[in-house]
């Protein structure tokens, strides 16, 4: 079954006198994969306040955002725009099936015309200090997500590192994205990954490791993974964001994150 629905989503269905009220229009945001909202919707130039809401509030949420046959623009992994249609919807749970289909392959979805700009990442590199600083925080965090880790799956004090995916954030001189791909175990498992902020002075503003299947009992703000996939500016907003392939640690999939790195926090999930 999928994860619970409070855990999986955290969504938004914001009822009408908590709407726009004249002041603007509301714009909601679904995944493309899985279909399901990210937990901020965008008024007015700024992200709403988190709405949490259990799983009857999906079919509402969606037969409100994206009904059936109704068309909407998307992007891509990589940035390019596309137009959707949603196909259908399915509220029973079920793990791989979308909560809302769409008929173009998207990794996020607007319900409405949105000023999304996609901006491309400048150089990123790393020093010898500051890999090495990454590889001794990254080992730090996998000693912290392992007790979380069933004592029937033990794995390993320590694990491999691939080599890192460096970014240079847009706008933000020295600011970069960093992915580190990850295996261990005696099969290799590969599933995992590091992802890192790091600012120019080296100094790391946020740090995650991640794996799909994790354990059940691990918390988000410990486990998560994030997979980035393209920088973008909202609107007048200078911020510039970036999306982000988002799961938790089980039996989580086919969602994406919103992270200002800049703030080192993240947005809407």
């Amino acid at each position: 079954m999928r994860a619970p629905a409070a855990a999986l989503l955290l969504a938004l269905l914001l009822s009408p006198s908590q709407a726009s009220a004249d002041h603007g229009k509301e714009v909601c945001l679904a995944s493309g994969a899985s279909g399901s909202p990210l937990h901020r919707c965008f008024l007015d130039g700024k992200w709403e306040v988190e709405q949490s809401v259990d799983a009857k509030a999906l079919r509402p949420w969606a037969e409100r955002w994206f009904p059936v046959g109704s068309a909407h623009v998307g992007w891509t992994a990589s940035g390019e725009k596309r137009t959707t249609r949603v196909k259908s919807h399915d509220f029973d749970g079920d793990l791989d099936v979308p909560i809302v289909e769409f008929d173009t392959s998207v990794a996020l979805v607007s319900s409405d015309p949105l000023d999304l700009r996609v901006a491309p990442p400048a150089p990123g590199a790393l020093s010898a200090r500051e890999r090495s600083s990454l590889d001794a925080e990254a080992q730090r965090l996998w000693a912290r997500a392992i007790k979380s880790r069933s004592p029937d799956e033990p794995v390993d004090h320590r694990c491999d590192l691939g080599e890192p995916k460096v970014l240079g954030v847009p706008g933000t001189p020295g600011l970069r994205t960093v992915f580190f791909p990850v295996s261990f175990g005696r099969d290799q498992d590969t599933r995992g990954s590091f992802f890192f902020l790091i600012d120019r002075a080296g100094k790391i503003t946020f740090g995650r490791f991640g794996h799909v299947e994790w354990s059940p009992g691990a918390r988000a703000d410990e486990v998560a993974k994030f997979v980035p996939l393209f920088f973008f500016h909202l609107g007048a907003d200078p911020t510039t964001y970036l999306l982000a392939e988002y799961s938790e640690a089980w039996e989580s999939w086919g969602r994406v994150a919103v992270i200002d790195p800049a703030r080192a926090r993240v947005v809407s999930f």
